[in-house]
């Protein structure tokens, strides 16, 4: 089996793992809330430790992912590069926790600027794809999710620094972590495809 492969199915796993944990992790919870509580505030209860494995594999995956479809269309280095560095924000959300407290502080600095990364950069590296990539089914499904979680980022970013609404802003941060998750999850399935 060569590397592509292994990256391919990889990916495909890696990301159904992060799947699952995210809907365990919330069944299984009964201290913190789906809508009241921060996704990262999950990593401190009993099962966050596979929450934060989570995070660092879905890192993996978005990295894994951006060599892959390099490798298929070699005309995408500039969405590949906005992938790679959005799995760095991925990356750095799994390394550092999030502490729950009343007021933010500099503590707090570098997992915020992961998921300002991975929040950021994702829908920028999906709309590259669209424009680049001539397979016409990834491209239009990266142009979908790519819109879906620019307007999610935008409303969770203005929303978050006003703290206006933090139900809806939370409710929204796990979707457009979920709506991220089945992107790289279809990708992953398109990117066997080409290898296989």
């Amino acid at each position: 089996m060569e590397i592509n492969q292994i990256l391919s199915l990889a990916s495909l796993i890696l990301s159904i793992y992060f799947l699952l944990i995210l809907i365990i992790i919330h069944l299984l919870t009964k201290k913190l809330s789906f809508s009241d509580n921060w996704l990262s505030e999950f990593v401190n209860i009993k099962y966050g430790k596979s929450l934060k494995i989570g995070f660092i594999l879905i890192a993996l995956t978005e990295m894994f992912l951006s060599f892959l479809l390099f490798n298929i269309f070699e005309n995408t280095l500039i969405a590949a590069i906005f992938l790679f560095m959005s799995g760095l924000g991925a990356l750095i959300v799994g390394i550092f926790d999030f502490k729950p407290r009343e007021k933010w502080t500099i503590g707090d600095l570098p997992h915020s600027m992961g998921v300002i990364l991975q929040f950021s950069l994702l829908p920028i590296a999906c709309l590259f794809y669209f424009i680049t990539i001539p397979n016409k089914l990834l491209s239009t499904i990266s142009l979908i999710f790519g819109l879906i979680t620019v307007i999610l980022g935008l409303y969770i970013a203005t929303n978050t620094y006003f703290l206006k609404n933090k139900k809806y802003i939370v409710i929204f941060q796990k979707v457009n972590i979920l709506v991220i998750n089945i992107w790289l999850i279809i990708i992953s399935i398109i990117s066997i495809k080409y290898f296989f």
